[in-house]
């Protein structure tokens, strides 16, 4: 009898402990041959009704056993390399699902999802986001621009017995027609992408009665995971959906561009001391220089000689060579760059897909702005502007043979190898023609200031009233065709993208009379992918730089013209100026609200870019009046800041901007990255550096090109 109880304690204690081993327990337990670990695991618990399970991961070596409660995702480290493991999870119903022969080399998500029945495994891995580029381009959904590496992992499913479509859109894309992303059948998923700068809405229908489900807006978060799921709701008795976050990824993207800006402030203070340093040791040739590029514009401490022979009234010289015009062009130069290198995949250094702006939308108007202000400082120094009826063949020959080089550059850039589609529009044919018509209307039609007599506190306005006139009567074609032409299927008057725009009624109306003269006239020789083209899903040919936006970038070469001949009229002092500009800066700054009511897409006039509508391009002229007056005061006036480095770009802009375009996608310009915020940032600031690095070197060396 002892020896029998005795056998029998031992095989009690045998039995509890292995009872005690497979109990449910809270934390994870390990075996204790498990080697170090490595890499980070994650087990997340989306199953549907909420149930816990329990996952046993299992090595030749070790096994792991954690307990996931619902709506959780516990963290775990273990072996990774080339350690094979085998996952089994085992519902609280007893039912189990597995996973075999799984090595992890990075951190790894596991998700559990679908209903507890029928209980569905996914692997993600966080390697998988440098794979964007082989993601199926159907598959991503509300993007604005066709490289967007902004992007959400969504999984869609249904527990619902019937067929169920879903429909999404971006918040972006205004008034626009939902567009399907799946079908969904019974216990199945899809995995879409969805692009995570704008808000989106999935909206889920039943296919028979195409009644709503439910819709869910989100804005989702770069790399994050997230699962949709429609199922039947018992508490409340109706069909429902629900978003639950998996992953969400919690580094800002926006903080690499942060950590850019507060680098290039050092920058530019550590620029500024050696410009310092280098002027007051190189004065020699500072000053060699300083009078090579003071040719064009001139300047009253070496007036041209050719000025002998001219009466004292008709001299208007400046002061000094206002370097606030460079260092504003040079501005435009260096974003322009940055821009068109990619601009770090930011969508705000984009241009904008229809309504709205973006800093990408700022420059070329302001660049058109600062060549109507170099016209007006050009042609006063140069005496082109005179009493005489009949300007003087040398004035005609320039403004001709500029405009001829520009229009050709810029056909050329266009990089059209087939004739039949050749883009004929482009940004130096647009600031050929606006140079063009301005420059002329300047030497027909304006007359010095200092002859004007009545009227003298406004004669920066007086001496060029013949070309207000002008300009009135061009904004009257201009905005009678805009609101009065009939274009084909499309309402009179219309602004909008077509394609989804509009629930899609006006497809085929891509920027209504602005873009149906374009077709008319050009053809086929537009740009075949203009920026709202992936978002509203357009197919109708669209050029921004089309015949009436052309219209609108004379108004705005003539606006910086008005700037221009503020800076030769009132000469005496900065007092004047400033005065002067903030009220022009003032007026067309409240015209651009006024005319878009202050709002983005439902004003009387939209704020447009790829239209160049007339509340686009008084707006950014009124601002580009405060941006002068800002430069001005630095670097004119108090003589705070140079326009170091930036200026550099402004004295040889037209090798910058053709370079950058020729070689763009040849290293070191450009260079393939992964998707990362941090790595297309790196690439673009070094592109736009190496630049100015140029443009200082032709400073250095004396070389100014001018076209």
């Amino acid at each position: 009898m002892l020896k029998t109880g005795v056998l029998l304690c031992i095989f009690y204690c045998i039995i509890s402990c292995s009872c005690q081993q497979l109990l449910p327990q809270d934390n994870a337990v390990d075996s204790p041959k498990c080697p170090t670990p490595n890499t980070q695991l994650e087990i997340g618990n989306y199953l549907y009704p909420q149930m816990a399970f329990e996952a046993v991961l299992q090595s030749d070596d070790c096994i792991k056993t954690d307990h996931v409660k619902p709506r959780t995702v516990l963290n775990e480290w273990i072996t990774g390399g080339e350690m094979i493991w085998n996952i089994t999870i085992t519902l609280e119903n007893g039912v189990t699902t597995r996973m075999m022969g799984i090595s992890f080399r990075t951190k790894s998500l596991i998700l559990i999802y679908g209903e507890t029945d029928n209980p569905q495994a996914t692997i993600f891995t966080t390697d998988m986001w440098s794979m964007m580029d082989s993601f199926p381009f159907e598959s991503r959904f509300g993007m604005s621009y066709n490289d967007s590496i902004d992007f959400a992992h969504v999984s869609l499913r249904s527990a619902l017995p019937s067929k169920v479509a879903l429909y999404g859109k971006s918040a972006e894309c205004y008034n626009c027609k939902s567009e399907m992303i799946a079908n969904l059948q019974y216990q199945h998923n899809a995995t879409i992408y969805i692009d995570t700068n704008f808000p989106y809405l999935i909206t889920a229908r039943n296919t028979s009665d195409d009644s709503v489900i439910c819709s869910k807006e989100a804005h989702f978060v770069k790399n994050g995971i997230y699962i949709m799921m429609i199922y039947y709701n018992g508490s409340t008795g109706n069909n429902t959906c629900d978003i639950f976050t998996v992953h969400d990824d919690s580094y800002n993207p926006h903080l690499p561009i942060i950590i850019g800006a507060v680098i290039l402030i050092v920058i530019l203070l550590f620029w500024q001391l050696i410009y310092y340093l280098y002027r007051n040791h190189h004065c020699p040739l500072y000053r060699t220089t300083e009078s090579l590029i003071n040719e064009d514009l001139g300047n009253i401490n070496d007036i041209d000689r050719r000025l002998a022979r001219v009466s004292e009234e008709s001299i208007h010289p400046l002061a000094q060579r206002i370097y606030a015009v460079d260092a504003f062009r040079g501005l435009c130069v260096t974003v322009m760059i940055f821009v068109n290198s990619g601009g770090g995949g930011y969508w705000y250094f984009r241009y904008s897909p229809w309504n709205g702006l973006t800093i990408a939308d700022l420059i070329f108007p302001w660049f058109i702005f600062i060549v109507g202000i170099c016209i007006a400082l050009s042609f006063y120094n140069h005496r082109y502007i005179t009493t005489s009826r009949l300007p003087s063949s040398e004035a005609i020959y320039k403004v001709l043979s500029r405009s001829v080089i520009l229009f050709l550059l810029g056909l050329f850039l266009n990089n059209g190898v087939n004739l039949s589609t050749w883009r004929i529009p482009g940004n130096l044919q647009k600031v050929a023609i606006s140079y063009l018509f301005v420059s002329a209307s300047v030497l027909y039609l304006a007359s010095p200031s200092d002859n004007v007599m009545r009227l003298r506190s406004i004669r920066e306005v007086v001496c060029i009233w013949k070309i207000w006139i002008c300009m009135i009567g061009i904004l009257s074609v201009y905005l009678s065709l805009i609101f009065a032409l009939p274009v084909p299927g499309c309402p009179t008057g219309y602004f909008g993208p077509g394609g989804l725009s509009d629930n899609a009624n006006f497809y085929n109306c891509t920027g209504g009379a602005t873009g149906y003269i374009d077709r008319f006239i050009f053809g086929n020789h537009l740009d075949i992918n203009p920026s709202c083209k992936i978002l509203y899903r357009t197919r109708t040919l669209f050029d921004p730089e089309g015949c009436l936006s052309t219209l609108t970038s004379i108004l705005t070469c003539f606006l910086g013209l008005q700037a221009g001949i503020i800076i030769t009229t009132y000469n005496k002092g900065h007092a004047e100026r400033f005065k002067r500009w903030s009220f022009w800066g003032i007026l067309w700054v409240s015209v651009g609200i006024a005319l878009c009511e202050g709002k983005k897409n439902l004003g009387f006039i939209p704020l447009n870019r790829n239209l160049w509508s007339l509340s686009y391009v008084t707006l950014l002229s009124g601002l580009a009046y405060f941006i002068l007056m800002i430069l001005y005061l630095l670097i004119d006036v108090m003589s705070w800041w140079h326009g170091n480095p930036i200026i550099y770009g402004g004295f040889n802009a037209i090798v910058l901007y053709c370079g950058h375009i020729i070689l763009h996608g040849y290293f070191p310009f450009y260079w393939i990255t992964n998707n990362s915020h941090v790595e297309q940032l790196f690439r673009d600031v070094v592109a736009t550096t190496l630049w100015l690095l140029i443009a200082f070197y032709m400073y250095y060396k004396r070389i100014f090109v001018t076209v």
